[in-house]
């Protein structure tokens, strides 16, 4: 029986400092989970203490326990606070009362703590997240928490500085719940604030200001499209641009109607001061000045500003050198009749839930749910955060994920529009060769021969295929050719000839035989540090010169450095590392540095034609570009020609061309994708793709050996797996009923019940058929002394279980969790010390497929659990290949836990999506077919048990 250990917790200075004790001794947090932990009588559940938040206001974990600010516990549910055995929790609500008029000096805002039905709450105190009130403590959780703070700031304002109340003001009223008591005067009023500036060009010359939220840019400064915002509403802009031509000067605010101000800072006043003075001028200075506005501010205000500051409020637009770059102009996403239509374009009712694809993923949120998810998505760009979990769900964080909700939202927006919508982006504009060949380059003259085993590279062993790799890299280079495609199968090293290749080159270099040129790595972020270190493996210190880190804080610390200045830091070393996220959103960084070798790693990422992410990738200037993947056709046959037009434009034609000649017959016959195949090895000479499956390459590979567990539903497990079906029928014909259905019938065979604040229990697992089979799985391997590898990419499971299982196999610390929260350092430093465990001693990470899936080694594990299943084999493949690549010793096993209904037995939906995925998997390897999953076939899934 496990024993008890007694949770603790004290109010401090800052937070609550959560402590546990076993013999009056203080535990480390990484033991906690082995014991049940009481407070008192009470039993506690501690895992939100583990949650991944903003580093800000994370927990900090030390020896004597887990210390928590006030702003963390705040933002916890009830529910939570309840389990952690904390103080209740307030309902209270607010009532703000004004003292004076807003625009006059003197005003004031005071608060009153109402009862939830709307009596004041006399001889009430406050103090930091703690309500005194009645004699008893209640915690104030957000928003009252965040509201009340802001308001104590309010009144600290200098009194005669009405443009920073009203900021104040418009920050407070974002956080106001709908039923707080506002002041009359108050209610109507919306304060913008906008801290930068860039122009909207008209033609002939013509322009206005366009005025941008804080921390925010018109074009490339910061996730330069990805978090653009304007700082009034749009419907406003235009009485804005008129008051602004009206006055003879740049004013500190302007009210432009409807209870609408805007407040300038002074530094963005005098920017609009130059433009106002060049909006009035003849044409030939107003093109003079919109062709380099950068330059014409800096001068102007160089005697009063300090000209490196400018960048942080006016940005221009970037040189280029790229000739497939046709201009620099308004980046949209075309409309492309050869790129398969995403499901999930309907639009539902208020309460029904909408459900469509983000990147990869399938999501589905009610219509209230979207409203907040892009509340969210806006803070996260601003936070420079590229993938957040909402209500329960990974989403990607990007301008397209913004732009894509505004849109879906705009049916139920108010009459007059909402306040965000989606912003032209500046962007190069490309020869896209979709409709016809407009750019086409396969071979430039021959270059030098390079040596294949370069004095600076440290392994000289190499296996028989990676020679191979190695000098058909060589041989592509050297014969001229601008770009090949390596697509071994995963664990075949890949990374590892391509650095072979890139030392070759760079000694090329090193002896003047070829202009010196920095090389450019674009990879996944969860594999930056991978590259780094495989880098200092098998590369000598100066094998490939310094490496610029072209992410993260570096990228940060050059935004505000000249444009010269930062092409000087970038082409001034020997390589660069960079993630696709970050060249789509500071383009301008890249654009004009010519670039020796450029390398894709994990190049599905610009498999779409017609992304900003793939459009970017295309528009640099590269001498030589190099595409890394294991799975050249993810999703549909185009991926294939996208990632083929990105290393040798031109090769396969037009999509339009390759359309016709080669998707659209292999719909229908899959032969004709074996015939596109073969042409990858003819088209070019070399042959532009090198492709290797391990099981042929690999001599004394271990073996791999799939394990179908199917477990029989428990009784509440196949009731609510019923009772979806059953309104699935009552529904059959509904737009959307489908996916609906799928997505509800998906996690009731994983687990049929919403998670109650006690976490995962042995209750819970009893009553799911597959984490039955997952904890029947674990035993085994725990007894042989193995590790192994959970994938599952639902984050509420992984963040219980991985406490659960702590504390029934008594682990010394709480499982290694790689998600989409986690950044790329820490996912690296999590799998060194994974693999770096103790031999023979059982362990367990939990990762998901599509954060922890690709670029990581952990061949320490020789046990694979796909706990959920994806729904394309190539990405479940590639979550497998961790474990199953070069370095693994031991046999691999993967076992695939499936929960089986009584009623539709072999046709119960994981029985179904097994099938499903083996045929895709069968076709993607003997033949270049997608693994994806149609419309019909996703319908199949169901089929039975909805007609039955």
């Amino acid at each position: 029986m496990t024993s008890s250990a007694q949770f603790t917790w004290q109010k401090t200075d800052t937070g609550f400092l959560f402590q546990v004790k076993l013999d009056n001794e203080i535990l480390h947090p990484n033991q906690w989970s082995k014991f049940r932990l009481m407070a008192g009588d009470t039993p506690v559940v501690i895992d939100p203490l583990f949650r991944t938040v903003n580093e800000i206001i994370a927990p900090s974990i030390t020896d004597s326990g887990i210390a928590c600010s006030e702003g963390f516990i705040a933002a916890l549910t009830e529910l939570e606070i309840q389990k952690l055995c904390l103080p209740p929790v307030s309902h209270a609500r607010v009532k703000i009362v004004a003292k004076g008029l807003i625009s006059q000096p003197g005003f004031q805002l005071s608060y009153r703590l109402m009862t939830p039905e709307g009596r004041p709450m006399m001889g009430s105190k406050v103090s930091g997240i703690s309500l005194k009130v009645r004699g008893q403590t209640e915690l104030i959780l957000e928003p009252l928490y965040s509201i009340i703070n802001k308001l104590e700031q309010f009144n600290n304002v200098d009194t005669s500085d009405r443009d920073e109340k009203f900021v104040r003001w418009g920050e407070i009223k974002e956080l106001l719940p709908e039923e707080s008591i506002v002041d009359g005067q108050l209610r109507d009023i919306t304060i913008c604030r906008a801290d930068r500036v860039t122009l909207d060009i008209k033609e002939h010359g013509v322009f206005n200001p366009l005025l941008i939220k804080p921390n925010t840019t018109k074009d490339w400064d910061v996730q330069g499209q990805a978090d653009v915002e304007y700082a009034i509403p749009k419907a406003r802009h235009t009485q804005f641009e008129d008051q602004f031509k009206t006055w003879s000067t740049a004013r500190s605010n302007y009210a432009i109607g409807n209870g609408v101000y805007v407040v300038l800072p002074q530094r963005v006043q005098k920017v609009l001061g130059v433009i106002k003075d060049y909006q009035t001028r003849d044409s030939q200075e107003r093109l003079a000045f919109v062709s380099n506005p950068h330059k014409v501010i800096n001068e102007k205000l160089n005697q009063e500003d300090h000209p490196e500051e400018l960048e942080a409020i006016f940005v221009e637009t970037p040189d280029f050198i790229s000739q497939r770059i046709d201009t620099i102009g308004i980046w949209s996403p075309k409309l492309c009749a050869y790129v398969a239509k995403r499901e999930g374009d309907w639009v539902p009712d208020d309460d029904e839930r909408l459900f469509f694809p983000i990147d990869d993923l399938l999501v589905n949120f009610t219509i209230d749910e979207m409203k907040r998810l892009l509340d969210e998505v806006n803070k996260a760009l601003d936070a420079e955060v590229p993938e957040i979990t909402f209500e329960g769900q990974r989403v990607p964080v990007s301008l397209e994920t913004k732009n894509l909700l505004i849109k879906m939202l705009k049916p139920f927006d108010e009459p007059e529009g909402p306040p965000d919508t989606p912003l032209d982006v500046v962007a190069p504009i490309l020869k896209d060769n979709i409709e016809e060949v407009e750019f086409e380059v396969i071979k430039h003259e021959a270059r030098p021969k390079i040596t294949r085993l370069p004095d600076s590279l440290k392994t000289k062993t190499l296996y028989e295929h990676q020679k191979y790799g190695v000098d058909w890299l060589a041989n592509h280079w050297e014969s001229g050719s601008i770009g090949a495609l390596l697509a071994d199968d995963m664990g075949l090293g890949k990374t590892m000839q391509a650095l072979a290749f890139l030392a070759s080159v760079k000694e090329l270099m090193n002896n003047n035989h070829y202009p010196t040129k920095p090389f450019l790595i674009v990879a996944p972020s969860g594999l930056l540090k991978n590259w780094r270190d495989e880098a200092k493996l098998h590369v000598e210190e100066d094998g490939l010169g310094d490496v610029f880190e072209a992410f993260g804080a570096q990228i940060r610390e050059i935004k505000n450095y000249t444009v010269i200045e930062r092409n000087s830091i970038i082409s001034g070393s020997g390589w660069v590392l960079t993630t696709y996220e970050t060249l789509r959103d500071k383009i301008k960084y890249f654009l004009s540095i010519e670039w020796g070798v450029t390398i894709f790693d994990e190049a599905q990422k610009i498999k779409n034609p017609v992304s900003r992410m793939t459009e970017m990738a295309k528009s640099l200037s590269s001498d030589f570009t190099l595409i890394l993947t294991g799975t050249p056709v993810e999703n549909e046959l185009k991926d294939l020609w996208c990632i083929v037009d990105t290393a040798q434009p031109g090769l396969f034609g037009s999509l339009s061309q390759f359309h016709n000649e080669y998707a659209k017959p292999a719909e229908s016959d899959p032969a004709e994708a074996k015939r596109l195949k073969s042409l990858l090895v003819e088209k070019s000479t070399p042959p532009l793709m090198l492709r290797r499956l391990k099981e042929e390459h690999l001599d004394g590979l271990p073996q791999k050996f799939i394990h179908q567990v199917a477990k029989m539903m428990p009784e509440q497990q196949a009731a609510e797996y019923e009772n979806i079906v059953r309104d699935a029928q009552l529904k059959r014909g509904m737009a959307g009923g489908v996916l609906e259905t799928i997505q509800k019938i998906r996690r009731a065979s994983l687990i049929a019940e919403e998670f109650d604040g006690n976490g995962i229990t042995d209750g819970v697992v009893k009553r799911s058929a597959r984490l039955t089979a997952l904890i029947e799985i674990l035993d085994k391997v725990k007894e042989s002394g193995e590790k192994v590898l959970i994938f599952c990419e639902a984050i509420d499971v992984q963040e219980y279980l991985s406490g659960y299982l702590q504390h029934r196999y008594q682990l010394p610390s709480r499982p290694r969790r790689i998600n989409g929260s986690v950044d790329g350092y820490t996912r690296k430093q999590f799998v060194d010390e994974f693999q770096n465990g103790t031999e023979g001693e059982f362990d367990v990470m939990l990762l998901s497929p599509k954060a922890g899936g690709v670029g990581l080694t952990i061949t320490a594990a020789n046990h694979v659990i796909h706990l959920t299943r994806w729904w394309n084999p190539a990405v479940e493949d590639q979550s497998t290949d961790r474990a199953f690549r070069i370095g693994q010793k031991k046999d691999v096993n993967v076992y695939l836990p499936m929960a089986i209904h009584p009623k539709y037995k072999d046709g119960s939906f994981d029985a179904n999506l097994n099938r499903l995925l083996t045929k895709k998997r069968h076709l993607s390897y003997n033949a270049l077919m997608p693994g994806t999953i149609s419309k019909d076939e996703m319908g199949d899934l169901i089929l039975q048990n909805v007609v039955d």
